[in-house]
């Protein structure tokens, strides 16, 4: 058995994975084709669409070893094979959640996705068709200002904290979420799925990414992430994303496996 077998590394994308211009450095690849050489497996955990991640696979042959962790926890998709493993929709109805949006100042869009592709609530007689069509991933509100986006999370938790995960994705984005979702209960479901997992480490920035903590054995976070961030994650680490972060989270959690075994 190679020495790393069993141990999945899921990544944040935006802000961890990713440097400038959303490129991954040529070190961050070396080191996980290193890692998977050893027998671990690699996988992307983000808020983006599947089709978004794509281009990477292409570019990186061999560095997304393991199905996706997607729209933040709603969708596992593998992209070895184009197919859908796990969803989970919003149950509840986001409607009012949506107006309480719309009464708040600084709202900028709102935009909706769902499988077939992602468009903008505006709240009129289309938009409530199109919500009808088909289960809704996840909603995810926009505003004009981190203040203002902040203010407006802790109104919509206030009121609908009992029947969503809310949370920012970044500074401006407020992202509306099954409590079944998330990117937690995304890696709990790899962690069952695939065989032979032993481990799960984690690693990413900001408020969505906290979910995965909690669900993994380690936890890392670069330099530039928050600092919510920082101190819930088990190895805050100095490097920046633009820093080649990946590559030495990949390293430290090598090194603490390894110490373990000793």
């Amino acid at each position: 058995m190679l020495p790393l077998s069993g141990v999945l590394f899921c990544s944040d994308l935006d802000g961890t994975l990713t440097g400038p211009n959303d490129t991954i450095s040529v070190r961050n690849v070396q080191a996980i084709r290193r890692f998977c050489a050893l027998g671990g497996r690699f996988t992307i955990s983000t808020g983006r669409f599947p089709d978004f991640i794509r281009p990477f696979m292409k570019a990186h042959p061999g560095i997304i070893t393991a199905p996706l962790v997607s729209m933040n926890g709603a969708l596992v998709y593998d992209l070895e094979t184009d197919r859908t493993l796990c969803v989970r929709p919003l149950l509840a109805d986001a409607v009012p959640v949506l107006g309480l949006c719309q009464e708040h100042p600084g709202l900028k869009v709102i935009h909706m996705h769902q499988m077939s592709g992602t468009w903008e609530w505006r709240g009129d007689a289309e938009s409530y068709e199109r919500l009808g069509r088909e289960p809704l991933l996840k909603a995810v509100i926009v505003w004009n200002s981190p203040d203002e986006a902040e203010t407006a999370q802790r109104a919509m938790t206030e009121r609908y904290g009992s029947s969503f995960d809310i949370l920012r994705s970044w500074p401006f984005g407020v992202e509306l979420l099954d409590p079944a979702g998330g990117k937690g209960n995304g890696m709990d479901f790899l962690r069952k799925e695939l065989p032979g997992i032993r481990c799960i480490a984690s690693a990413g920035d900001f408020e969505n990414d906290l979910p995965m903590f909690e669900h993994s054995d380690y936890s890392f976070a670069p330099g530039n992430a928050m600092e919510t961030v920082r101190n819930a994650v088990t190895h805050p680490m100095a490097e920046k994303n633009t820093q080649d972060f990946i590559a030495a989270a990949l390293e430290k959690l090598e090194e603490l496996l390894t110490s373990q075994e000793v």
